[in-house]
Formats: C-alpha cells, sequence, structure tokens
C-alpha cells in the first residue's frame, strides 16, 4: 500500500487529543472539505446520532471549498461544539491523531476518493466506517474491518454510526483486522 508501517501504527496517541482540544470518543475524516464527497451526509448523520451525546467528538481534517458551507451546516444542526475543524494539523500530530481516534469515516458519494487516508487508518488499527464505493471495498471487508455504508440507501450512515457507537467489541475487532490487512499489503 505504500504506507510506513512504523509512522503509522497503533499506540502512538499520546495527548494530541488533549494538545487540540478534543474530548471523548472521537470519529475522524481525513481529506478534502467539500459538500459534493459525502462529508455534509456525515455531519448530518454524526448531528441524528452520536453528535447529541457528550462522549463523542467528530474531527475533520483537510479544507476545501466547502468548508464554510459545512461550518454552517454544523451549526443550524445544533452540534458545533462537537465538531473540530483541523486545517493546519502538524504533519507529526496526524498518526498520534489516528491512532488515538475512536473510528475512521470515509464518506464518498461516487467512486473517486482518495485512499491513502483510509490505508494510513488502517495501519494506525482504526475501524473504519467508509462509502460502499469500489476504491473502498478492495480494502474494507464489511464487518471485517469495519462497516460499508450504502451511498444510496437514506438513512445508511445513521444505521452505521448507532452500530459502531454501540458495539465496542466489534470495534475492537476492526482496528485489529484494519492493521492486519495493512501489514499484509505493505
Amino acid at each position: 500500500t505504500g504506507v510506513d508501517l512504523e509512522k503509522w501504527r497503533p499506540g502512538v496517541g499520546g495527548s494530541v487529543l488533549r494538545r487540540y482540544g478534543i474530548r471523548g470518543r472521537v470519529l475522524v475524516a481525513v481529506g478534502p472539505l467539500e459538500t459534493s464527497r459525502g462529508i455534509e451526509e456525515l455531519i448530518s448523520a454524526f448531528a441524528a446520532t452520536i453528535g447529541q451525546r457528550d462522549d463523542w467528538s467528530l474531527v475533520l481534517v483537510g479544507d476545501g471549498n466547502g468548508r464554510r458551507a459545512l461550518r454552517t451546516t454544523t451549526e443550524r444542526l445544533g452540534i458545533a461544539s462537537r465538531v473540530h475543524w483541523l486545517l493546519d494539523i502538524d504533519s507529526h500530530d496526524l498518526p498520534s491523531l489516528l491512532s488515538a481516534s475512536t473510528l475512521f469515516v470515509a464518506p464518498a458519494k461516487e467512486d473517486s476518493p482518495r485512499v491513502r487516508p483510509l490505508l494510513e487508518a488502517m495501519a494506525s488499527g482504526l475501524p473504519i466506517l467508509a462509502s460502499n464505493v469500489a476504491r473502498y471495498r478492495w480494502a474494507v471487508g464489511d464487518n471485517e474491518s469495519g462497516l460499508l455504508v450504502s451511498t444510496k440507501q437514506p438513512g445508511a450512515w445513521e444505521e452505521a454510526l448507532l452500530r459502531a457507537s454501540s458495539a465496542p467489541n466489534a470495534r475492537e475487532r476492526w482496528g485489529i483486522a484494519s492493521r492486519a490487512w495493512a501489514l499484509k499489503y505493505p
């Protein structure tokens, strides 16, 4: 996969969450912040489910033309305080952030997403929630290293977030499988 397995690995979390003011369980997405890429659906699903709880935070790492509109959406949905925007994260902090997170999410509406962040998350031992598109299916086994989420079924992201958030044993198993997959395809 071309991912540095020493840099991207479990257990390097340290104090990165505290340094960025993030608390609780962490749902993290890395990539362009565009409304056309599925992030808006993710934000809406987070707001309808675990974003209503004090023990979950959504961390969005990246920048893009949709950032302002997405911020407005979080404010309108009443979850702005639960969402953290990391535009200029230090490159040394990203492996620690992934390692310290609870779930990695990779929403996509079409089969053209960047795959590298997903591979880095898998190498970090994170359970994955990813859109059911070919570019993610080759790496993410449904209910093996996480869940594949339908891009066509209304409510699919809400269902996936609820299922994953209420299943710590499954998350642990998915995280172990993610790391094992990354080790198998260095």
